[in-house]
């Protein structure tokens, strides 16, 4: 049956000023859009009433870690509860199926056909991922032979469909690469104009040159650039932010299209153990876990790198571990966990790390930079989170609570609404190349969101994470009404994989 929006005010994604409108769906697409006095015929259409609501096209997560979650989270309950009908996998380096136990990228794309997630889904290839796939060492550069079998491996996921390449570069092993590394494999990007996507290899100290890398690295392959979690960490490197802003605008000026994408908080979230210093840093999660747990010198030694340069122990909060004894710490900083312990902070993290690899969320951001990044026209929201169900407050609250956030801020600092949803749509959708997405248009895809723009809010907290979004009334993935509050997530998913 068709179904009829009538009389919401609409922002169609092209960054204009809300109208009332009628909007008709038909099958999978956006079948009119008129004027709220035409005639509207009643006979064989589903009317769902808009009046008093604003009705967007659906929300795209730019920057999702959902990946493999929708195998277990098929419903993708944190994301399309918040109007989000498109999310962007595979970033900060990591691929979905990393280790091939679908058969690599074609055996993910068919499993997820298979499950039929509730939103829309497109990845990277992720540079990390691929290093691990091919080396047998990480902690060094690729050989000339690396190389070339992960050219082989990326060529082929572009053919299937990838958005282009993502890496990693703080993180292991993609901190291991030098430049040159990573821009042999953008360069495969040449033509396409798919983008490069990078978790910076330093968002601290090393913000300003690490942004040159990421750059120079663009300009290899197809010129398109975009900058993850665009963020200033640490308090001595809040001030770079004008220097930041300035040496992506001299890049967009040169020709190269840079955008960015943030999550509305100042808290990041990664694993505990990238508070590791060197020499620690080297080891992946499973080596440094088993190290630490096998040697009480290994623990020693970390600890009293840690006494010698402490971090903020006050602003370190765990969110997750895989070990059941430490989910009493879930929602306590290392401070508290330290105090219940009665031992010294770096001797609680040692004590960690040696059993888990936590998540934990780190209070490293200016409020005053968030804002300021959130309202440049160039930034997209993205959550930096995959997708939670319902009852699993052990998250970072941008897994419920991004795109109200996002929206809240931006509108609070005095951005148009029209053009927040713009860069929350359709900016995003010709990004990455999503045709027919992003935009209520005849002819486009039915991925839509009706909701309340004067109650759009986030209930999610770092306790109870798990709050869905407020001010949300229905939510259309293809066409078919996905998510509703009172009547919850669809059982008839329609979510797609989406080949660009």
């Amino acid at each position: 049956m068709d179904t009829l929006i009538a009389g919401a005010k609409l922002y169609d994604g092209f960054g204009g000023s809300g109208r009332c409108a009628n909007v008709l769906l038909s099958g999978d697409r956006i079948a009119a859009v008129t004027p709220p006095g035409k005639k509207i015929p009643a006979a064989g259409i589903r009317v769902e009433d808009g009046r008093g609501l604003a009705l967007a096209p659906g929300f795209i997560d730019a920057h999702s870690h959902s990946d493999e979650n929708y195998f277990e989270t098929p419903g993708a309950d944190s994301k399309i509860s918040q109007g989000v009908t498109t999310e962007i996998c595979g970033n900060c380096g990591f691929s979905p199926d990393e280790r091939g136990d679908h058969g690599g990228l074609a055996g993910f794309i068919r499993h997820l056909k298979e499950t039929v997630p509730a939103v829309n889904v497109a990845t990277f290839t992720g540079f990390n991922s691929l290093r691990m796939q091919v080396m047998d060492s990480i902690d060094r550069p690729a050989t000339p032979a690396e190389i070339g079998q992960m050219k082989a491996i990326f060529a082929e996921e572009l053919k299937l469909g990838s958005l282009g390449l993502s890496s990693g570069l703080y993180y292991v092993s993609g901190k291991f690469a030098p430049e040159a590394e990573v821009a042999a494999l953008a360069a495969l990007l040449k033509g396409t104009g798919k983008p490069y996507a990078t978790h910076l290899r330093s968002e601290e100290a090393g913000l300003l040159d690490a942004l040159r890398e990421a750059i120079s690295i663009a300009r290899a392959g197809s010129g398109s650039l975009q900058v993850s979690h665009f963020k200033t960490m640490g308090t001595e490197n809040f001030n770079k932010l004008d220097d930041a802003i300035r040496l992506l605008d001299e890049a967009r000026a040169d020709g190269l299209r840079v955008h960015a994408d943030r999550y509305p908080y100042t808290y990041s979230s990664t694993g505990l153990r990238n508070l590791a210093p060197a020499p620690f840093d080297r080891l992946e999660d499973r080596a440094l876990q088993e190290k630490l747990a096998a040697s009480a010198d290994a623990c020693q030694k970390l600890a009293g790198l840690w006494r010698s340069n402490p971090p903020d122990w006050t602003k370190v909060l765990m969110v997750d571990s895989p070990a059941p004894e430490q989910a009493q710490w879930i929602g306590k900083t290392i401070a508290e966990i330290a105090e219940a312990l009665a031992v010294q902070p770096e001797k609680a993290m040692t004590r960690l790390l040696a059993r888990a690899m936590p998540r934990a969320a780190f209070g490293c951001m200016s409020e005053e930079n968030l804002k300021r990044i959130l309202t440049l026209d160039w930034v997209f929201a993205g959550s930096d989170a995959g997708c939670r169900a319902f009852g699993n407050a052990r998250v970072h609250p941008r897994a419920f609570g991004t795109m109200p956030e996002f929206f809240r801020i931006a509108r609070a600092a005095g951005v148009d609404p029209g053009r927040i949803i713009r860069r929350m749509t359709l900016d995003p959708a010709v990004k990455f190349q999503l045709d027919k997405r992003g935009a209520v248009k005849p002819g486009f895809h039915a991925d839509l969101v009706l909701f309340d723009e004067e109650n759009f809010a986030s209930a999610a907290d770092y306790i109870h994470a798990d709050r869905p979004a407020q001010g949300i009334r229905c939510v259309w993935v293809n066409g078919v009404a996905a998510y509703r509050p009172d009547t919850g997530i669809s059982s008839g998913r329609a979510g797609r994989f989406l080949a660009c």
